[in-house]
């Protein structure tokens, strides 16, 4: 199996110009159908690499893809590949699901490192903590960080949002913006890559 920029195109339809197949391109998919690999089916976008220029100079192509030949096919026949939108680089990753794509259950609340980038967290802590007591320390100690709990649970859901959530909306907006032939609007474009960017390295900080 193979996955990744192979610098030319299959068909004349890959490219969004009508320059056709060049020879490097034909030599390319020869090679492939020599060693019988099949293309792995994917979704998303139409195209994998953009040039960015503006009007009628804008040029899509679809030029990353995956590979496989029949042995990897009996092993894998429920695969494909995910086009997902751009973000600081010209070309659009790719995600391989070798069984499938699948849902995830949503995991239990636990405090999140991300919440401590956003200076407000301290305020939200700081009043659920206060705002509780009771004669008894181990009691007042379970107390406020039950109200700790409830306060980052509901602060979470209604200001800061769920980092999941905005990501997936602005993967969204870049996802209809960028399946726009034209792309005229290129400013709100790098301004959704900003914030995508953000967002996942905010979501990286989740894992550690």
């Amino acid at each position: 199996m193979l996955i990744g920029d192979f610098n030319g195109i299959w068909v004349s339809s890959d490219r969004s110009s009508n320059r056709g197949l060049d020879n490097g391109s034909r030599r390319m998919r020869n090679a492939m159908d020599n060693l019988g690999m099949i293309t792995i089916p994917h979704s998303g976008f139409s195209y994998t690499w953009t040039n960015r220029r503006r009007n009628h100079g804008l040029v899509h192509s679809w030029i990353d893809r995956g590979v496989a030949n029949e042995e990897w096919w009996r092993l894998f026949p429920n695969a494909s590949i995910q086009i997902l939108p751009q973000t600081t680089s010209d070309y659009n990753p790719q995600v391989l699901h070798c069984f499938g794509q699948q849902s995830y259950a949503k995991r239990p609340f636990w405090f999140e490192a991300a919440w401590v980038e956003d200076q407000r967290s301290y305020w939200v802590v700081n009043h659920a903590w206060w705002t509780k007591s009771h004669p008894r320390p181990p009691t007042r100690l379970v107390n406020r960080l039950q109200a700790s709990h409830t306060a980052f649970s509901q602060w979470n859901k209604n200001q800061f949002g769920n980092i999941q959530s905005n990501i997936q909306g602005t993967w969204t907006a870049l996802y209809s913006l960028q399946q726009s032939p034209d792309l005229d609007d290129v400013d709100r474009d790098k301004n959704l890559r900003l914030d995508l960017d953000h967002l996942l390295k905010m979501e990286e900080i989740l894992w550690f």
